[in-house]
């Protein structure tokens, strides 16, 4: 609809209406005028009609500038709307979409983001008179986003980079230690004569302390898996997996395409499916006659990366996360922020009794 058409219809003696009436519109165009949300009227075609002062402030236009113009003279390029056939079909049939972010484009090029909310205006007898976009500026929003993920990013390097300093000073310090305490009761076994009580403790010995090293090469891998830097991510996700099904009984399903990524991603892959399947060695399967079932399957397709960990075992409710011991806290939000930095998304898709699902994907960069 346009409000100065509407105006000028308002003002005319012929219509009938009553000066109260007169009154009202200009009452209601005055407000619309000096409301602090941008509001923007665009007709079916895609021309933009009307716009008030916040508007034009965000955007750094004159009114008379905007007015007249295609609308997508202050949509991003890449977030454009479509008023024209299953986009505005869909939007007539919907009659309104709600707090979708878009980037507005401003006067000098820069792009704004906004909460945008799109709805259909009718007139008294249900034509439709145009399209009415109300937008409010959320930079600050987003700013404070881009902060915790900065910091959020920062935390898990640091992270990362703690784990190395745990790892070199595990090896270089204690599995040394060990070692050589290994190597000197193996020659005291050979010194030691055969069925004596002395040579079954040295022996006894040797064991323990063979266990203890190799338990401490499994906490360095598990801190940061030296596989993952040699031979990626599929390779060590397959080697992993295989022991745990020997481990634990587990019935681990794994398929994976051949693809080798960026080391930032297949770290933050890596954590996540890492985190996702030890809350289901903690949580899914309680009953001994459970089936204890994995499926993590990696996958590329139209240009993204999509990874899903899945289980058989109790579930959960989404809505509820007090049912969800293990899913909750930091491990989830976890996983999901690590999606995140990844310029991806992570969802959990579960209910109680029907397993949990895990699902990931990224966009694949060049």
């Amino acid at each position: 609809m346009n409000v100065e058409k509407t105006r000028e219809s308002v003002e005319t003696p012929e219509d009938g209406k009553s000066r109260a009436e007169i009154v009202s519109y200009k009452n209601v165009e005055n407000i619309i005028r000096s409301m602090p949300e941008s509001l923007v009227v665009v007709s079916l075609d895609g021309i933009i009609e009307f716009v008030n002062a916040a508007t034009c402030a965000l955007l750094g236009y004159e009114e008379r500038k905007i007015v007249g113009q295609p609308v997508e003279k202050i949509i991003a390029e890449e977030q454009q709307l479509r008023f024209k056939g299953s986009g505005i079909e869909d939007l007539i049939k919907k009659g309104a979409f709600q707090n979708v972010e878009k980037a507005y484009l401003s006067k000098n090029g820069r792009k704004i983001p906004v909460l945008l909310s799109i709805s259909v205006m009718r007139n008294d007898d249900g034509r439709i008179q145009g399209i009415l976009c109300a937008a409010r500026d959320i930079t600050e929003r987003k700013r404070a986003e881009e902060q915790a993920q900065g910091l959020f990013r920062d935390f898990l390097n640091a992270q990362e980079a703690k784990n190395e300093r745990i790892c070199l000073e595990i090896h270089d310090g204690v599995i040394q230690t060990l070692v050589s305490a290994f190597q000197y009761l193996q020659t005291l076994e050979s010194t030691l004569a055969e069925d004596t009580s002395a040579k079954q403790l040295a022996l006894r010995a040797s064991a323990l302390l063979k266990q203890a090293i190799q338990e401490t090469r499994e906490v360095i891998n598990g801190l940061q898996p030296a596989t993952l830097r040699d031979l990626g991510l599929v390779a060590t996700l397959r080697q992993e997996l295989r022991q745990l099904e020997q481990e634990t009984g587990l019935q681990i399903d794994f398929k994976a395409d051949a693809i080798k990524l960026p080391a930032d991603i297949e770290i933050g892959l890596y954590r996540i499916i890492h985190e996702a399947i030890t809350n289901v060695r903690k949580h899914a399967y309680r009953r001994i006659t459970d089936v204890k079932r994995i499926r993590v399957a990696i996958a590329c397709a139209e240009g993204k990366l999509k990874v899903e960990v899945q289980d058989w075992g109790r579930g959960f409710n989404p809505d509820k996360p007090d049912l969800a011991p293990g899913m909750q806290g930091f491990g989830l939000y976890s996983m999901r922020k690590r999606a995140e930095l990844l310029q991806g998304v992570c969802h959990i898709q579960s209910s109680p009794g029907q397993g949990t699902t895990v699902c990931v994907e990224i966009p694949l960069r060049h």
